[in-house]
């Protein structure tokens, strides 16, 4: 019992010094991903697009349908650069193998990743409050299903941390570029964040490859919350679907972690 209770300790400890590194630039995140990107984005899809592109839509949801997508890009943005901190200390500084001194390397991974989880969720979860304020009667929700929004955004920061925390592990400082273009800017723009791809899930190969994007299941997870009328993924299979991915990429990086732990 007294193992488990000093492990729990010492997980926090490390919580309580991520955040001391990080609590510096949290205030500019949440102007930049909670305050200024729902506005630039907002008016984007929620007044200039939805009048000009969207004007022959006779669905009076459909601009805040797609603008609600939006919000998995400062997820990976901050989740990518939250976790990626991990590659480049193994690569330097390498303070994670003291860490790893006194505590299970599995733990040192898992409090990585919960960090990093909070830390992404905390800034992404104003989105919505900051797009209802500003937009006002231009951002259309039919369901105000606040308490599934946030449980779902908090799982959806948690399978987006543990992919990139996974990817991350693999990849070495000179590869960073050739990760963003070929894999992250693939997912997002192909997750249905700028608009919807459900319909082209019906498509033979084509709609199976898109139903394996994790970042499909969070734009169409939070639709599904959202609007009951959006054609979407139904949102148990998107929460499935998640979970699935955080336990994959978890045992994954807790293999990756000891390969490169063990050679440093």
């Amino acid at each position: 019992m007294n193992h488990y209770c000093n492990t729990a300790k010492t997980i926090y400890a490390f919580l309580q010094r991520d955040w001391l590194i990080y609590k510096a630039s949290f205030i500019d995140k949440c102007i930049n991903y909670g305050l200024l990107w729902p506005i630039i984005f907002g008016f984007s899809f929620g007044v200039l697009r939805k009048n000009i592109l969207f004007s022959a839509n006779p669905d009076p949801y459909f601009g805040s349908i797609v603008l609600v997508g939006s919000v998995v890009a400062p997820m990976m943005i901050i989740a990518y650069s939250t976790t990626f901190d991990l590659m480049f200390d193994l690569e330097s500084k390498k303070h994670v193998l003291f860490q790893s001194l006194i505590l299970n390397p599995a733990y040192v991974l898992l409090e990585k990743w919960l960090f990093a989880s909070i830390y992404t969720f905390l800034i992404t979860i104003l989105f919505f409050p900051s797009m209802q304020l500003i937009l006002k009667n231009h951002f259309i929700i039919q369901n105000h299903d606040w308490i599934s929004l946030i449980i779902f955004m908090f799982l959806a920061c948690c399978a987006m941390c543990s992919l990139q925390q996974m990817c991350a592990l693999f990849l070495k400082i000179p590869n960073l570029y050739s990760f963003s273009i070929r894999f992250n800017s693939v997912l997002m723009n192909m997750g249905g964040t700028l608009f919807i791809t459900s319909p082209l899930l019906s498509i033979p190969y084509i709609g199976l490859i898109f139903f394996f994007n994790p970042i499909l299941h969070i734009t169409e997870g939070i639709r599904g919350i959202l609007y009951t009328n959006a054609n979407v993924i139904p949102f148990k299979i998107c929460c499935i679907y998640l979970i699935s991915v955080i336990f994959v990429t978890t045992y994954v990086s807790f293999i990756q972690f000891k390969k490169r732990t063990d050679h440093l």
